[in-house]
């Protein structure tokens, strides 16, 4: 089941997921093992390509553990 919230509408969106095979936490590197709960946090901002000055988007998904996410749980 996955559940989303919208921090920043077009910027910022965070997912509660549940983890299909183990993967490391972004803040603390830890452990986040199979089957147990996880936000993953999606970072989309706007890039400029320095040699065709052409804009595109870019954008991160980091997988946070709940222990070290701070924010509200979608």
């Amino acid at each position: 089941m996955v559940r989303c919230k919208v921090l920043t509408p077009g910027k910022e969106t965070i997912y509660t997921r549940v983890a299909r095979k183990n993967y490391r936490c972004h803040e603390c590197k830890g452990l986040i093992a199979k089957g147990t709960s996880y936000i993953e946090d999606h970072i989309n901002y706007p890039a400029l390509n320095r040699k065709t000055l052409v804009a595109y988007k870019r954008y991160y998904v980091n997988k946070i553990c709940l222990v070290c996410w701070k924010g509200d749980v979608p």
